[in-house]
């Protein structure tokens, strides 16, 4: 469904200035920005892409624009970083808009709770970071 997307590094680059503005009023906000995007790529997460010119008005180039959501009163992470897969311009669609959504892979709710009361014990765990 790529080619439905169309050139958004305008609506890209709006929202990237907007982001600026927010980094120069708030210096705090753009250290600990800078830190998880650099854990990011540390982790291969996102990668840094050079513009060409050959990127440059090709059907196959979406900007993912991102922004920071800030949640003060949590005690480990207080700053997420957000990528808007819904963002879109003026009449065009957005990178969720062509997403298949595929089958339904969540689990049966109450034959979830049904099976973790068959045993005696039961696990959980933590994921750190599940939803970036």
């Amino acid at each position: 469904m790529k080619h439905l997307l169309d050139d958004n590094r305008s609506v890209a680059l709006n929202r990237h200035s907007k982001l600026v503005k927010r980094f120069n009023r708030d210096k705090l906000l753009f250290k600990y920005y800078k830190k998880i995007i650099d854990d990011f790529s540390k982790e291969n997460i996102i990668e840094s892409v050079i513009e060409t010119p050959k990127l440059q008005g090709s059907p196959f180039t979406f900007y993912l624009p991102h922004t920071c959501v800030k949640r003060l009163d949590k005690t480990t992470t207080k700053i997420h970083i957000v990528f808007d897969g819904s963002s879109h311009g003026e009449n065009q669609l957005s990178l969720n808009d062509c997403l298949n959504s595929g089958v339904n892979l969540n689990p049966d709710l109450l034959e979830l709770i049904l099976k973790f009361r068959e045993n005696p014990i039961a696990y959980t765990a933590d994921i750190e970071k599940t939803f970036l």
